[in-house]
């Protein structure tokens, strides 16, 4: 989960707009959890764009929160086992300062 949220911030913090950033982030945290076979039940993400700012020399982060509820039973592979459990990491990492400049 851990790598999940920062591979959620740093794919919102080189995004162009605040909407691309939480788009990003959270079709990175579809794939990231995909290939770590974590099948969560729900699961959020959130994006705090704050910060987010074209300026050149602001220093800005992008912040993600990524939560998964897992159900005990597929997590351990023995079915039957009650509960779920729920993982949440916040990452953050510096909005790239020329993700909106052209090439």
């Amino acid at each position: 989960m851990e790598s999940t949220a920062n591979q959620a911030a740093r794919a919102a913090s080189i995004a162009r707009t605040a909407a691309t950033a939480t788009d990003d982030a959270r079709t990175t945290t579809a794939g990231a959890l995909t290939s770590e076979s974590l099948h969560c039940d729900r699961t959020a993400v959130q994006v705090d764009t704050s910060e987010f700012s074209t300026a050149v020399g602001v220093r800005a982060e992008a912040v993600v929160t990524v939560t998964c509820v897992l159900d005990l039973g597929d997590v351990s592979g023995v079915t039957g086992l009650p509960g779920k459990f729920t993982v949440t990491k916040t990452a953050n990492s510096p909005i790239d300062t020329y993700r909106g400049r052209q090439p």
